[in-house]
């Protein structure tokens, strides 16, 4: 007796737990799904928007061999709407499976819209749940977003994933996060956004925006990376440049990047240093040098730290004259520096705090290694021919 009564008690607990426990009701199966993998977003006429989206297709994924045709791992499909919400519903009556933004992994924006401002954009994207923090942001400079995500790239089935991977060779970070930081530069009272723009197959620097969201103009690709060197941002790099006193090009692979930004305030005027050092490795020597000569060595250091100084200060001079605006986020280190002047700065640095500042750069590098060979081949091969 005892036996039944637990058995129907037991059974009468799971019936009873059973009523509370929810049901996959509105799931989608995975061969029902539309992965969504880039989305385009340019200004169409008359105030409209135009979204377009790269879908991954997935019977071009699934082997090893060459598609038919260009476009076999990918479909493009693109809709035209009174705001982005209603861009996007259009889009569904052309796609016959449920849209999925979860992998969504970069959002191309054309320069016209950017030129129009990104407030309205953000905000759509901002409520949607399945836009990913972890998500690459790319202006288009001097074309539109809907061209990018029709062409093909070598080398990768899905083109938006060549993107992606060319952002990150040239400094990017790892996870692809530019969405997020770019919200977080948004948010902040010390720095404006900035994103990277390309042209074609080729990533060409970084576009500025201003307070309002709107396109400004862009930094050149040298402009950036050194820009990632003063933001904290850079990995390694290969720099190329001339050494007036040997007659030649020298290229040194540069890495261990440190940056050293103080700060004082005089006036309610910022006056700002930056150091920067890192080390460096040859590994090319088209001059006259002998790295194994110890003046020499100095002589091509010296050298090098003058061509960075003088880059580093004309990118910053022309920043604050061009634009104005603060790319380096140099008010969020006066935040941390000088907590109480700031609140009197805050409101007006990106309008004239940053443009007034007296800002200097000092560059420090160490060249480490010079490969192994003492001279250059082309003075080993004079040497020879005129023994």
């Amino acid at each position: 007796m005892r036996t039944f009564q637990k058995a129907l008690f037991h059974s009468g607990m799971i019936l009873f737990c059973m009523i509370f426990v929810t049901g996959c009701w509105d799931k989608h199966e995975l061969n029902d799904r539309a992965i969504i993998m880039g989305v385009g977003l340019d200004q169409g006429d008359d105030d409209s928007v135009i979204i377009s989206m790269q879908i991954a297709r997935p019977s071009g994924l699934g082997t090893n061999e060459q598609p038919e045709n260009e476009t076999g791992a990918f479909e493009y499909v693109e809709s035209k709407g009174k705001n982005w919400m209603d861009a996007a519903q259009h889009s569904a009556f052309q796609i016959s499976r449920y849209r999925f933004f979860g992998q969504r992994r970069v959002i191309f924006i054309g320069e016209n819209l950017a030129r129009h401002g990104l407030k309205n954009m953000l905000d759509e994207f901002s409520r949607d749940t399945q836009v990913r923090l972890r998500t690459d942001m790319v202006v288009i400079q001097g074309g539109e977003a809907r061209d990018q995500l029709k062409k093909s790239r070598p080398f990768e089935r899905v083109p938006v994933l060549s993107d992606i991977k060319l952002h990150t060779a040239i400094g990017g970070k790892s996870g692809d996060t530019t969405f997020r930081d770019f919200l977080i530069d948004v948010l902040s009272d010390g720095a404006s956004p900035t994103l990277v723009s390309m042209n074609g197959n080729q990533v060409t620097g970084r576009a500025v925006f201003n307070s309002d969201l709107k396109l400004v103009g862009y930094l050149t690709m040298d402009e950036a990376i050194n820009r990632l060197w003063i933001t904290g941002g850079l990995k390694q790099y290969v720099y190329t440049f001339r050494v007036p006193q040997f007659n030649g090009l020298v290229s040194l692979q540069t890495s261990k990047f440190r940056r050293d930004i103080t700060t004082k305030i005089v006036d309610n005027k910022a006056h700002i240093n930056i150091a920067l050092s890192a080390v460096a490795d040859l590994q090319e020597n088209d001059s006259s040098v002998n790295m194994y000569e110890t003046h020499h060595l100095q002589t091509v250091q010296q050298a090098f730290n003058r061509y960075l100084q003088k880059s580093m200060t004309d990118m910053v001079k022309r920043t604050q004259e061009e634009y104005g605006i603060d790319v380096f986020q140099l008010g969020e280190v006066i935040h941390r520096q000088h907590p109480i002047q700031w609140r009197d700065m805050k409101n007006d640095w990106n309008r004239n705090g940053f443009q007034n500042a007296q800002i200097t750069v000092n560059v420090y590098t160490t060249i480490k290694r010079a490969g192994l060979t003492t001279l250059p081949l082309q003075l080993n091969e004079g040497d020879q021919s005129n023994s």
